[in-house]
């Protein structure tokens, strides 16, 4: 079986600027890419424990990683829509 090209690695969620904090520095999370999104696969554990049993975690990222879309889904178009 071949499995869908993906990477893992700890992102942070966007946060709402609050007094004594910046933006963008929310909670960590251990994330699956995959099709150009990040899927929050923090359920399945943090990236040492991933790492620490790969075995056992490889085939579940490969089930994962093959249910991501592969293109990226449509963005909000930006201005005016198209005139009727």
């Amino acid at each position: 079986m071949t499995s869908a090209p993906y990477a893992l690695g700890v992102f942070r969620r966007r946060a709402t600027p609050a007094p004594g904090r910046p933006a963008g520095y929310g909670a960590e999370f251990t994330g699956l890419v995959a099709g150009g999104l990040v899927r929050d696969i923090s359920g399945l554990g943090t990236m040492n424990e991933l790492l620490d049993h790969w075995d056992c975690a490889q085939s579940r990222l490969d089930e994962l990683a093959a249910t991501v879309p592969t293109t990226d889904p449509p963005r909000p178009r930006s201005g005016p829509g198209p005139r009727t």
